[in-house]
């Protein structure tokens, strides 16, 4: 990674934070204003899917453009700490083809800093645990090695961006045709 790519891209992911958030919260409550502030920025609908990680009526929904996505998930995800609760999360890619959730290198915290994943084996956590009990992993690491409480984990916590009062109108999301 060359340090112009990174700088572009850091400054394309914090575009998005200055006109995405307020705070920590997502300002814009109904997917077509969201999709209208995403796509006016250049990104492009990668994925519209649902998974088994998610509610039954939820979707992700990926845009993405050079090595920055946006994830946005219409009903959260089908377990804790962000169960049923929309969000969306902007992160910093491997690659500029991939999207994949193991491919991310980092994701945008709310203060538009980019925030890198620690990648370790389990024996590599384990062994970090040992040297400095004190530690905190990024997930899934904390979670693999049990290592801390999912609840603890402060990179997840600092870089998914719910919306006000948990709502967000998804109207429009399950129709809603990616153009690749």
């Amino acid at each position: 990674m060359s340090n112009n790519d990174l700088a572009r891209n850091k400054r394309l992911g914090q575009s998005l934070i200055v006109r995405l958030l307020r705070g920590r919260t997502i300002s814009i409550t109904n997917f077509k204003d969201f999709e209208k502030a995403v796509t006016r920025r250049g990104f492009r609908c990668e994925e519209n899917a649902t998974g088994a990680w998610m509610p039954a009526d939820g979707r992700q929904i990926i845009w993405k453009k050079d090595r920055v996505i946006v994830r946005l998930k219409t009903h959260g995800n089908a377990r804790e700490p962000r169960k049923n609760i929309p969000h969306v999360s902007i992160s910093y890619m491997r690659a500029s083809v991939t999207t994949g959730w193991h491919d991310e290198l980092a994701k945008f915290d709310y203060r538009g800093n980019i925030v890198f994943k620690v990648k370790l084996t389990v024996a590599q956590a384990e062994q970090k645990l040992k040297d400095d009990p004190n530690f905190r992993f990024s997930w899934p690491t904390c979670i693999e090695t049990k290592g801390c409480d999912q609840d603890m984990d402060d990179w997840a916590n600092n870089c998914h961006f719910g919306f006000y009062n948990d709502h967000f109108d998804a109207t429009g999301s399950d129709k809603y045709v990616c153009c690749k």
